[in-house]
């Protein structure tokens, strides 16, 4: 018997164990990273679009990792859509919301003013 599986479902459990590990009591990653290597595997070009997206938001945007963390997912979604690979446009849409999801408190504390920027951002940063 065999049994077929695409490779960017294999990717998406990968996300979701990072992201709850049974040996850390569920509490993970925020499936950035995760999610990052998935995408190296199945559309390198477009891994390499998303981390110069990331590195642009990051020094140039918002100096939060987080905002760029979540600002990538967006861009790699509208992206993915110009692939015309259904299921990737639709892995993609579902890893960005998932990622969004694991950033809400983040999110929060941008908005309230409370979340630090990034040291390293801001040394580097040529604004």
């Amino acid at each position: 018997m065999q049994l077929d599986i695409h490779p960017l479902l294999a990717g998406v459990a990968a996300v979701i164990g990072h992201s709850f590990p049974v040996f850390a009591k569920f509490k993970g990653g925020k499936a950035v990273a995760t999610s990052g290597g998935v995408l190296l595997f199945y559309a390198p070009f477009l891994f390499i679009t998303m981390i110069a997206a990331f590195f642009y938001f990051f020094l140039y945007i918002s100096k939060y990792v987080s905002l760029s963390s979540m600002l990538t997912g967006i861009y790699t979604f509208i992206y993915s859509i110009f692939t015309k690979d259904l299921f990737l446009i639709i892995v993609v849409a579902v890893l960005a919301g998932f990622v969004i999801y694991r950033h809400i408190a983040n999110l929060k504390r941008i908005l309230n003013k409370t979340e630090p920027k990034n040291q390293m951002a801001l040394a580097v940063s040529p604004i």
